[in-house]
C-alpha cells in the first residue's frame, strides 16, 4: 500500500479504467489507461492520484516497457506538478515510438479529467 494522502473518491471511478494489477504490477499490460505520475518519489507519497503507477521522469525510458509489454498504442497519460517533466517524458515515449501519449499537466488537471471521464 502506499504512503501518503491520497485524492478521494477517483479510485473507485477509475478503477474502471485502470485494473489494479497493472497499475500495481509492471508484469500486466491488461490496463486500458496507463496513469503515470512522473514527479519525484516524495511528490508522489504527498499527493499521488490514486491509481497511478510512479515513474519519475528520467526513467520512463528504460522503465515504461514493463508497464506496456510493448505495447506502443497503450493509452498513457503522465502528469506532474506543472506539466514540464510530464511533457518530456512524453517526448521521450514519443521518440520510443509510442503513439498514445497525453501530458494531462498538473495534479488538479490530472483529478479534473479523471472526474469528467466518471461523468460521461
Amino acid at each position: 500500500m502506499r504512503i501518503g494522502k491520497r485524492i478521494s473518491g477517483f479510485f473507485s471511478i477509475f478503477a474502471l479504467l485502470v485494473s489494479l494489477e497493472a497499475a500495481g504490477s509492471p508484469n500486466q499490460a491488461d490496463a486500458q489507461m496507463l496513469l503515470i505520475d512522473v514527479r519525484t518519489l516524495a511528490e508522489y507519497k504527498t499527493d499521488a492520484v490514486s491509481p497511478a503507477v510512479h515513474i519519475p521522469f528520467q526513467q520512463i525510458g528504460q522503465r515504461i516497457q514493463a508497464y506496456t509489454q510493448g505495447n506502443k498504442a497503450m493509452e498513457i497519460k503522465l502528469y506532474c506538478r506543472s506539466g514540464r517533466r510530464a511533457n518530456i517524458a512524453l517526448q521521450t515515449l514519443i521518440e520510443q515510438g509510442y503513439t498514445n501519449v497525453k501530458n494531462l499537466k498538473t495534479v488538479a488537471k490530472t483529478t479534473a479529467y479523471l472526474k469528467n471521464l466518471s461523468k460521461n
